[in-house]
């Protein structure tokens, strides 16, 4: 005789659980998939983020990995390209530029380390475009290829003389600017310093102006690219590159902030300008007296931040501090 429940029974009985197939209002995702849907998601946002882009570098815009804001300038990098748009009328996208083309015309040695770059004017914006080039970190390698670049440059150049100094425009500036914190006998020093500086000669013709590793974009041991060129001249003291490379090089390794670079440009006069690595630049490319080449930098140096950044750029107390103590103890 088979027993039926009671409807009693039916409704205060718990069903088993283990044996109710689990129902859902659609199929699960399967876990493999929701990272990717996040990524996917996550790119998505990103593109459309950055859609105000697209007056100044079109579709490339849903493409970009990498934004900032530095120096009166929009740098954009995408998967293929990079973009430096300029900001306000004080920037120097244009300036660099021109100066590419300089370098190429006057040194074509230097052609084939220069990137390809075009130049647009696109809502009233001046827009530079070069080919993304992959960054690496090859610093054991980059010595050597500004040692290149230096050699390159040295053979455009011609024998300094005095005169030569005082039209270099960094130190012309550099030394106005010294005025503001240098007492009356500090002045006096430093002249000396300069005038010894100059009686040792110095090369003088084209100059690159911000010659440090950042600038170069090493792919192999025989490739690179050097970007920037803002500060190039056609005559300049050649042996500020070789300086300005050393005592770059030297604060980066420091890992101390902007504001400390005189500090670091002290190290160098105490090493006597043989930063590690460097040493072939030192014996090569330095052709002005090592006691003397810490002042001469360290004002030309000045005179070059007040150029770049206009005349309202205040000397920071650091960096003032640090240039008279040098003078003394030159």
């Amino acid at each position: 005789m088979m027993v039926t429940p009671s409807r009693k029974n039916m409704l205060t009985t718990s069903p088993d659980v283990s044996q109710v197939a689990p129902t859902y209002a659609c199929a699960p995702i399967p876990n493999s998939m929701q990272p990717f849907r996040f990524a996917q998601y996550r790119q998505t946002f990103q593109a459309c983020r950055h859609w105000r882009w697209l007056p100044w570098i079109g579709l490339d815009a849903f493409r970009i990995e990498k934004a900032v804001t530095r120096n009166n300038a929009h740098l954009i990098t995408t998967r293929h390209h990079f973009y430096k748009i300029g900001i306000g009328s004080t920037n120097t996208v244009r300036l660099e530029y021109n100066k590419y083309r300089q370098i190429a015309l006057h040194c074509q040695e230097l052609t084939s380390h220069l990137p390809q770059v075009s130049f647009s004017t696109q809502c009233r914006r001046p827009v530079l475009q070069m080919k993304r080039i992959p960054q690496t970190d090859m610093t054991d390698i980059q010595h050597p290829q500004a040692a290149r670049v230096l050699d390159i440059l040295k053979r455009y150049s011609h024998p300094g003389i005095p005169a030569d100094w005082e039209a270099f425009p960094y130190l012309q500036v550099g030394l106005q600017m010294t005025k503001s914190f240098l007492n009356a006998t500090q002045q006096a020093k430093l002249g000396q310093v300069l005038t010894i500086a100059s009686k040792h000669g110095s090369r003088v013709g084209p100059m690159y102006g911000d010659l440090h590793h950042e600038n170069i974009l090493s792919l192999s041991a025989d490739r690179f690219y050097l970007i920037d060129p803002t500060c190039f001249m056609l005559s300049g003291i050649q042996a500020y590159d070789a300086l300005h490379y050393i005592a770059y090089w030297t604060w980066k390794s420091s890992g101390l902030d902007w504001s400390y670079w005189m500090d670091a440009l002290t190290a160098c006069h105490n090493s006597g300008w043989m930063a590690p690595g460097c040493e072939h630049i030192t014996r090569n490319f330095i052709d002005i007296d090592l006691g003397s080449a810490a002042v001469f930098y360290g004002t030309a140096r000045l005179g070059q931040l007040s150029i770049s950044f206009g005349e309202s750029w205040k000397i920071p107390e650091r960096q003032q501090s640090g240039l008279s103590a040098l003078i003394e103890q030159c």
